[in-house]
């Protein structure tokens, strides 16, 4: 246990230097805070990201960086059953744990039709 704590601080101090040497070339390249990492690897995005299709190793997602920092984070999800089915036995992950979201693509998402975007929205985020 000690080794995959030391392993974790490890990688985020490798992780920190690493984002501050892309700003720092941002910065002095194109004289910009703000920089837009995208492509990043299968491995290191939730399983849910898409990945792109022409080379499965990297996936459609970003981070934005500023000055050294990760401000926000996003990408691609999967949308469709098959393709979740498909990831999901070829990273092998167990599917159990994931089998009642799963369930919300096996039959297909409604897209429109409806009056409300909340009705569409799996983890609506707002309090009414």
């Amino acid at each position: 246990m000690r080794s995959t704590r030391l392993s974790t601080a490890s990688e985020r101090r490798a992780r920190t230097r690493s984002t501050c040497l892309i700003c720092e070339y941002a910065k002095r390249t194109w004289d910009t805070d703000l920089v837009f990492v995208t492509g990043l690897p299968t491995g290191k995005r939730p399983f849910c990201t898409m990945d792109d299709p022409a080379d499965p190793r990297p996936t459609r997602s970003f981070d934005l960086l500023f000055r050294g920092l990760e401000i926000t984070t996003g990408g691609q999800r999967l949308h469709r059953y098959d393709d979740y089915t498909h990831k999901i036995s070829r990273l092998g992950i167990d599917p159990a744990p994931f089998a009642s979201y799963l369930q919300t693509f096996e039959y297909g998402m409604t897209l429109c039709g409806v009056d409300n975007v909340k009705m569409l929205s799996l983890f609506v985020r707002d309090i009414d």
